[in-house]
């Protein structure tokens, strides 16, 4: 496989894992070091950011649009549409782009991890509907 596609294979399980609410798995596939940046809750450990997700949602339903590498960066970007279950029941939709910087990868024949997870939505959506109950 080469690192392309394999970090493609890495974004569509975390696509895969974040559908199924599956935080643990999710954390697998970032660096130790790795983080989130969200245009809601700042610059967070990766970690603190998918357990503060878990604490807050009842479900995820992802449907996914395109999943685009990178040519010359080891880069891939994700478009999907995500159907947000609150921890209240109420929903939020809205279409959101992940961006998914790898960290070097060493060449052992591990598999690629995720440095930074950059997620880029309009807020207005989620804002209206969460508030700051989660924040």
């Amino acid at each position: 496989m080469t690192p392309i596609h394999a970090r493609v294979d890495i974004v569509h399980r975390y696509l895969r894992a974040l559908d199924a609410g599956d935080t643990g798995e999710i954390v697998t596939l970032f660096h130790p070091a790795g983080e989130v940046i969200s245009p809601f809750l700042g610059r967070v450990p990766t970690t603190g950011f998918f357990a503060k997700l878990a604490e807050s949602s009842l479900r995820s339903d992802i449907t996914v649009h395109d999943v685009l590498p990178s040519l010359t960066e080891p880069r891939v970007a994700a478009y999907f549409h995500y159907g947000w279950t609150l921890r209240d029941g109420s929903v939020v939709e809205f279409d959101c782009c992940d961006i998914f910087d790898f960290a070097p990868q060493p060449d052992d024949g591990t598999p690629p991890q995720i440095a930074t997870m950059t997620i880029i939505y309009d807020t207005a959506p989620v804002r209206a509907a969460i508030g700051d109950k989660y924040a």
